[in-house]
């Protein structure tokens, strides 16, 4: 994961509040017509019940959550750990370790994790 952008529930009362103030808007002009008044009535309560739908669609939409940028797996058994913990280190520009990720990369970003193996 990239923690690039926070948290993704940031925006999330404010976009709650924004889309509610929409619906409470659309539901008042609709009643303001005079025959949309029974018509608000009984869709209120499923209007009242799709402001938090909508609310996390959008911000889903904002994007203010963790990239993922992809995922790795590197196994070990036992006796590599113990095989590495007394093994010198490699080095990859001013990097010491034991093992390394290959280069992770969505395109806007790329890393790499580096593990050194270091006995208990």
């Amino acid at each position: 994961m990239e923690h690039d952008e926070g948290n993704p529930d940031e925006y999330k009362d404010l976009v709650t509040k924004g889309v509610a103030g929409v619906v409470t808007a659309a539901g008042g002009a609709l009643a303001a017509t005079g025959i949309g008044a029974p018509v608000v009535a009984v869709l209120e309560p499923a209007l009242a019940a799709l402001v938090p739908v909508l609310a996390n669609a959008i911000n889903k939409l904002l994007g203010t959550g963790d990239d993922v940028l992809g995922t790795v797996a590197l196994q070990m058994s036992a006796k590599q750990m113990c095989t590495l913990a007394g093994a010198p280190l490699k080095g990859e520009r001013d990097i010491r370790y034991h093992i390394a990720t290959p280069l992770i990369s969505d395109g806007e970003a790329s890393y790499k994790a580096y593990f050194d193996i270091v006995r208990a």
